[in-house]
């Protein structure tokens, strides 16, 4: 399996390893969207459309993380 070699565990561990990255991810969408929250009255339109954008960005990559821990669990049966 190429997530194992790619994460270094055996194809076993692949589902677990993936899901606390999910969940490392969520936490970082989390603090993306608290620094946004507490910048929304900035003057700066650019930055809090980027924060914005990079909250959402993360939320598609912790989506994409479970899709792929729940095919690797299939997988390991």
């Amino acid at each position: 399996m190429a997530w194992s070699e790619a994460l270094d565990v055996s194809y076993q561990e692949v589902p677990a390893i993936l899901r606390l990255r999910e969940g490392q991810v969520h936490g970082l969408r989390d603090d993306v969207i608290r620094i946004w929250g507490g910048l929304r009255e900035a003057p700066d339109e650019e930055l809090l459309l980027r924060l914005g954008v990079a909250g959402r960005v993360l939320s598609e990559v912790a989506d994409e993380l479970g899709s792929t821990a729940a095919d690797a669990a299939r997988e390991v049966g």
